[in-house]
């Protein structure tokens, strides 16, 4: 081989490793799913495409007279079941149920003659009840109607089934798995396709959604992804512990999808505390029998739950030992209860008799509005106990009773509506928390309302999407300590996203706060949702201000809702004349005024009985305030009325009328229309923080508002004049302006992209990469921090590493170097992408040059190291090439803690670097 060659083949080795290292960063930063996104649509998937066609073989049947849901759908399982048992396979490659097996069948007299498959014996009706009967003897379970002691009372079973399945229904479901059945679509019936070898949890959650969902009369029935689950069952029950001997309940199973992934767990740490030894068919039944309790008020959903399990159970199990060791634990009505969770009637949920004693309650309880029980509001009560409802809310006393079954020392850990338990601030839902936090210890919220629409996405025209924001609660019993922190964690919306089924905690999501401050500040939540210790300083200060709500000793203001009007409400004729605004959006124009002049007078106006009296605070002078954000500029908007005759405006319940002292009222009219109306509302209004973009009327009021401001609002003729008047009103220093301008940008995409309450596009933009003067401005508040923190003297230089290709890597890399600096202080080094590729890989492997331990820099996705290897100690920062992990007000933050470091370094004489 020549030189030439050689070296071509070393080029071409160099090239692979580029390609392979780019492509594998590209995965597990997201980059790849993004580019890709239709290739892994859920509903694209072939376990959805099948609940489809299932879905319209349910309606064919109800069509041709099987109209009873629960012999329907106990059918319908029955046939699942049974085709599993044809397509789960042995490590040999041979299934459970084989032509063979079925030959025997018809040799022991079992079924009339030799059958093909399934489709076969369901086209002879006789041979089909059977087989059933035959799976019954050897199974038993929940899966068929023949129950019973004796053989009168399990062909009594059979009997009633059969007095509703007819020849007719058994040879359409022959038909759907030869695929003969046309689907609605056009599309052919994806059964003949379908392996049936492993049946995706999701599938089975599916078909409880679509099952029991239909029927709701609320339409409030939501299924809880699998990845969900797997998030919350890591907090209290992860793979790699040694306990399974735990008493688990989910108080509100629905598909069983909860009790299913415990069980898998249980079964693994079986496995782990018993290397070496193969799990019988003897421990999984007594895993079901006596560790797995599950609760529904609904039947049906017990129903699916119960199949659930004993698919999990068969699942554990090789084929070839199912008709020697599998036997099904009757479920239903034992282990797997349809009652009201706070019935106090069975002994598995009687908080009376303390008998239980749980080690883990989970699950996703209901929760929402109105949703509240007789049972639920009477156990609330009783006895000693005297447990707040809050708008009639049954989420927050699954909380309650669930830690009353538990152990001294078990944990709840549970779904819960954010609304109601993070971000509602009424009374009663302060005196629930209170109750809740006093009684019990809370180790972990899960704040998930930035994920709302991805959480429990799904985009099915016949099933919902839940939009409402969720928590997860973990608590234990007993009351907290003094020194007690909580943890509070709040994931961010990733774009690009790592992928679907996957919910990322970074660092700066990660917050804890005390008792004291979970039990006394009922807008916590929503500062460290979004906000970082200096925001929290700046609200702090904020809110010291006056605002229209609390104006000061002095000041008179009052303040009113627009009218609600229409038929069905009484005329006022005091209002005849008076300057009506009936728009959605005030006029282009002027940002500060309303010319009320011009507006048309109002005529015969019927206002709503409850808005018919008290018309004080529609007087000169005046100020309006509209509750939503303006389109396109993410700002609330206000409006001084104007008037040569002082002239009121009425208007409509979008705005709010505000009377009181001019002077004041210019004041607020400049706050408002500021961003920092929308900073100071992202961090304190739930609503806004997770849920829409308009505020609630008290919310509007509590703006703080610098009076007074003298002759400011002469002054301003366009959003930057407002925005500048404002941040000298309240003395803000530069790096205040930066935390209120950075996250005003951020709030403006997420409104932009949230379009409402519950519509929203399905289209999802990636976030821009930073640009050069993004990651200069980075490191140049980086090192004003430092410099503050350690003497202005200190030599800082800072370097952006980036590639000349068009195409730059999905990770941004920044180094500081102290003792150490250059004119200008930040520079950019251009490395070809195989150079920076190397320099990550470097960095990634210094853990340990023998070990070959890896820091994590590709799977962590925000990373932190100081490294004195060069003689000069550095700072290194590797994070998403995403604008958002780039901004001023990050480099503020991330530069606090690393001066935390650095001084924790310093105190200890340790130059190792440390790494978050």
């Amino acid at each position: 081989m020549t030189a030439d060659e050689v070296a071509g083949l070393q080029t071409l080795a160099i090239e692979r490793f580029a390609a392979q290292s780019l492509h594998w960063i590209n995965l597990v930063s997201g980059v790849f799913f993004s580019n890709h996104a239709r290739r892994f649509d859920r509903d694209g998937r072939a376990d959805q495409l099948l609940l489809g066609n299932l879905r319209h073989v349910r309606q064919l049947l109800a069509e041709i007279g099987l109209s009873d849901d629960d012999v329907c759908h106990d059918l319908l399982a029955r046939i699942i079941f049974v085709q599993f048992l044809f397509d789960r396979k042995d490590v040999d490659g041979n299934p459970a149920l084989t032509a063979s097996k079925l030959a025997r069948l018809h040799a022991e007299g079992v079924l009339s003659k030799p059958h093909a498959g399934f489709d076969s014996i369901l086209s002879s009706y006789t041979d089909a009840y059977a087989l059933f009967e035959w799976l019954n003897e050897r199974f038993n379970g929940d899966l068929f109607p023949g129950k019973g002691d004796t053989p009168q009372a399990r062909a009594k079973g059979w009997a009633a089934e059969k007095r509703i399945v007819n020849k007719r229904h058994l040879s359409l479901l022959a038909d759907f798995i030869r695929g003969n059945v046309d689907m609605p679509s056009g599309q052919h019936c994806l059964w003949p396709k379908y392996s049936f070898d492993v049946i995706p949890l999701e599938f089975i959650s599916s078909i409880y959604e679509t099952f029991v969902d239909e029927r709701a009369a609320d339409g409030g029935v939501f299924y809880t992804p699998p990845h969900l689950v797997d998030f919350v069952l890591d907090k209290v029950l992860p793979w790699d512990g040694l306990e399974w001997d735990l008493k688990v309940l989910d108080p509100s199973c629905g598909s069983g999808i909860f009790l299913v992934k415990v069980f898998q767990r249980l079964v693994h740490r079986w496995r782990q505390a018993n290397p070496g030894q193969a799990v019988r068919a003897e421990l999984l039944r007594r895993l079901l029998e006596r560790n797995l309790i599950g609760v529904d008020i609904d039947p049906h959903a017990v129903r699916v739950a119960c199949f659930s399990l004993y698919l999990a159970m068969c699942d554990e199990i090789e084929p070839r030992h199912y008709w020697t060791q599998v036997v099904f634990p009757n479920m239903r009505n034992r282990r797997l209860l349809c009652s009201d969770f706070f019935a106090e009637d069975s002994p598995a949920i009687n908080t009376r008799t303390g008998a239980q004693g749980y080690d883990l309650v989970v699950g996703n309880a209901p929760w929402g509005e109105d949703l509240v029980t007789p049972l639920a509001r009477a156990w609330a009560h009783a006895d000693e106990r005297s447990w707040t409802v809050a708008n009639k809310d049954i989420g927050g006393l699954f909380l309650a009773k669930a830690a009353h079954l538990l152990k001294p020392t078990g944990r709840v850990a549970m779904i819960q509506s954010a609304s109601a338990f993070l971000f509602n601030t009424s009374v009663k839902s302060c005196e629930f928390r209170k109750q809740l936090f006093q009684t019990h210890r809370v180790e972990q919220v899960v704040n998930l309302a930035a994920l709302r629409f991805d959480v429990f996405k799904r985009k099915s025209h016949t099933t919902k999407t839940s939009v409402s924001p969720s928590c997860i609660v973990v608590l234990s019993p007993g009351g907290p300590a003094w020194n007690d922190r909580i943890s509070y964690v709040s994931p961010k919306r990733l774009k690009p996203l790592t992928d679907e089924f996957t919910i990322v905690v970074e660092p700066q999501d990660c917050r804890t706060l005390s008792v004291h401050e979970a039990l006394n500040d009922p807008l916590i939540w929503t500062l460290l949702m979004w906000g970082s210790p200096r925001d929290r300083a700046l609200i702090k200060r904020l809110v010291e201000y006056p605002t229209i709500s609390n104006p000061g000793e002095s000041i008179e203001v009052l303040t009113r809702q627009g009218f609600i009007y229409g038929d069905r409400t009484r005329p006022q004729p005091d209002l005849d004349g008076r300057p009506f605004f009936d728009q959605t959006t005030f006029p282009d124009g002027s940002l500060m005024h309303l010319d009320t002049d011009r507006l048309v007078p109002a005529r015969n106006l019927r206002v709503h009985s409850k808005d018919s009296t008290n018309f004080a605070a529609f007087e000169w002078p005046q100020l309006i305030l509209k509750k939503g954000l303006q389109k396109g500029h993410a700002r609330f908007q206000s409006r001084l009325a104007q008037s040569n005759n002082q002239a009121a405006a009425v208007f409509n319940d979008n705005y709010v009328s505000i009377h009181g002292p001019k002077a004041f009222l210019e004041a607020a009219c400049l706050t408002v229309n500021s961003l920092l109306a929308v900073y100071f509302l992202k961090l304190t209004s739930g609503r806004i923080a997770a849920y829409r973009p308009a505020a609630l009327k008290n919310e509007l009021l509590d703006i703080p508002i610098p009076y007074p401001l003298p002759r400011q609002t002469e002054e301003a003729k366009n959003y930057e004049d407002i925005d500048e008047a404002v941040y000298r009103a309240f003395a803000l220093k530069d790096a205040e302006q930066v935390l209120v301008e950075d996250l005003c940008e951020l709030a403006l995409a997420e409104f932009q992209e949230k379009k409402g309450r519950t519509k929203v596009s399905d289209q999802r933009t990636d976030e821009p990469a930073p640009s050069d003067t993004n990651l200069h401005d980075y490191c140049t508040y980086f090192m004003r921090v430092l410099k503050a923190g350690f003497g202005a003297d200190k030599a800082v230089s800072a370097t952006v590493f980036c590639t000349p290709d068009d195409k730059p890597l999905p990770y941004q890399m920044v180094s500081i170097e102290l003792g150490r600096s250059s004119v200008p202080s930040v520079v950019s080094r251009k490395m070809t992408t195989l150079a920076l590729l190397n320099e990550l890989e470097r960095l990634d492997l210094q853990d340990g040059k023998d070990t070959g331990d890896r820091l994590g820099i590709y799977t962590k996705r925000v990373v932190r190291l100081y490294d004195a290897s060069h003689g000069v100690p550095i700072i290194i920062i590797v994070k998403p090439n995403v604008h958002r992990y780039w901004t001023r007000s990050t480099a503020l933050n991330d530069a606090d803690e690393a001066s935390l470091d650095l001084f924790r370094m310093q105190q200890q004489d340790d130059t190792a670097r440390v790494i978050q």
